[in-house]
């Protein structure tokens, strides 16, 4: 059997949670899947696996707060910069959320 490349031990060190919550498994399985893709692509074909499943991470923490609509960056504390009103119509305001810790510490 093929070892998953996202552990339930790093998803729950990028929550900062040491209990599992029951949609944790669909964002590991979602992780797995999209890991391959994020290996291939020319952004971090160059990259260690350590940058690659932080990368992986984060984009699953992305969408656990997209879909958890929260957009405080307590569901999921990964680096997001999103855009709110622009202050101009050519200047968006970045707002920047709480950094991910690094699967590396865990």
């Amino acid at each position: 059997m093929k070892t998953a490349a996202i552990q339930m031990k790093q998803w729950l060190g990028a929550n900062e949670r040491e209990r599992v919550c029951s949609a944790d498994m669909w964002y590991i399985n979602f992780a797995n899947k999209v890991f391959p893709i994020v290996k291939q692509s020319p952004l971090f074909m160059d990259d260690d696996d350590y940058t690659q499943r932080d990368a992986t991470i984060s984009l699953a923490l992305y969408f656990q707060d997209a879909i958890a609509q929260t957009g405080d960056g307590r569901s999921s504390p990964s680096y997001i910069i999103s855009y709110t009103s622009p202050i101009s119509p050519s200047t968006p305001s970045p707002t920047v959320m709480f950094p991910m810790k690094s699967i590396r510490k865990i």
